[in-house]
């Protein structure tokens, strides 16, 4: 029983470590696509 509890939490730590990453890749691709799309348009202008 105990070793179950065990694995649950190592396997729920390893999906929100798996999450985060992703998240953070995510939100950097976001950042670099944004600053690429935001100077076109500033030229436009």
């Amino acid at each position: 029983m105990e070793y179950i509890r065990f694995v649950g939490t190592a396997l729920r730590a390893l999906i929100a470590g798996s999450l985060l990453l992703l998240m953070t890749a995510i939100y950097r691709e976001d950042n670099n696509a944004g600053s690429h799309y935001i100077h076109p348009r500033h030229t436009m202008q």
